[in-house]
């Protein structure tokens, strides 16, 4: 079943005098339940094409469509919701507040969803556990390392059950020990939980977990 289709997807920015076309008429289909892998170098889109999925960005042209919502034409509201409920993110920065812990800031998307506070706690417990924070659920930001705090953003982006989690260089600021740990605990999330994951890295040691690789490049995707 198809989950994500892209038509026609053009983004361009204006810099000086010069027209940038970052994506050039990009078509895509993505099934449900499937890992996908882009990379590319600095500047190819990669960021552009997730924050464009995710809603976080607008294309100047195509068709965006997610589990049958044509983010394209979706509302303030609407996108809201959409951003809310259908799409999870993972950044390369963790974007944690610095004055709530764990696991208040994982509990905090669910809770402002509308979820009870007991059932989104629970929620967010159960979580916190599967990424091995149950010992740190009281630590702040502050008291925990870098590893430690991209986990807690791990778990705090699948607190609404996503079915698409859009995860953007999740480990670049990572050491290799962090970066290998972080790895695994998302390809063990997703495919335990049959979401689906849109990934971009630089890390070529991604690449082969995915059922599908591109490259970005000249505006297009190139199959790898």
């Amino acid at each position: 079943m198809e989950l994500l289709r892209l038509e026609g997807l053009t983004k361009r920015y204006v810099s000086g005098t010069e027209v940038l076309t970052i994506l050039d008429k990009v078509d895509l289909s993505i099934p449900a339940g499937s890992v996908t892998v882009f990379t590319g170098e600095s500047g190819s889109g990669k960021s552009t094409l997730l924050n464009i999925i995710g809603a976080l960005d607008n294309p100047d042209s195509g068709q965006i469509q997610v589990d049958g919502i044509r983010v394209d034409q979706l509302s303030e509201t609407e996108t809201n919701r959409y951003r809310s409920e259908t799409v999870g993110f993972v950044f390369q920065f963790h974007y944690l507040l610095e004055g709530f812990s764990a696991l208040e800031n994982t509990m905090l998307p669910a809770y402002m969803r509308g979820l009870p506070l007991t059932e989104a706690r629970e929620r967010a417990r159960t979580l916190l556990s599967r990424v091995g924070l149950e010992k740190r659920l009281d630590h702040t930001p502050a008291m925990l390392s870098g590893g430690e705090r991209q986990r807690v953003a791990l778990a705090r982006a699948l607190i609404n059950d996503p079915k698409l989690l859009l995860a953007d260089e999740p480990t670049g600021n990572l050491d290799e020990g962090n970066t290998r740990r972080v790895k695994e605990l998302l390809f063990s999330l997703v495919r335990d939980t049959g979401r689906t994951l849109l990934l971009v890295t630089h890390e070529s040691a991604f690449i082969p977990e995915g059922d599908r690789a591109y490259r970005l490049h000249a505006g297009g995707l190139e199959t790898l």
